[in-house]
């Protein structure tokens, strides 16, 4: 293999690297965007349910136990 070849091999690498970062970094956003539009349609869940025992509690931790009990996964973050 000439110097060539490997100099030319080596920029194909790294330009696959960084295209393969960016897609990593895409990735990411998408599943926090993801992620925090579950969480959201658990607090607008909360408005749909009557359940008098969610009463006192915040929003979020009223979303929490509902989701909690309805088994529903909209805090669980990293979901695959």
């Amino acid at each position: 293999m000439t110097s060539d070849e490997i100099n030319r091999l080596r920029a194909e690498l790294l330009r696959k690297a960084d295209e393969l970062a960016a897609t990593v970094r895409q990735l990411r956003k998408v599943q926090a965007e993801r992620d925090e539009a579950r969480r959201e349609n658990c607090r607008m869940a909360v408005d749909l349910y009557v359940d008098e025992s969610l009463e006192d509690e915040t929003l979020e931790d009223a979303a929490m136990i509902l989701a909690e009990r309805k088994g529903w996964d909209c805090f669980k973050e990293n979901k695959r």
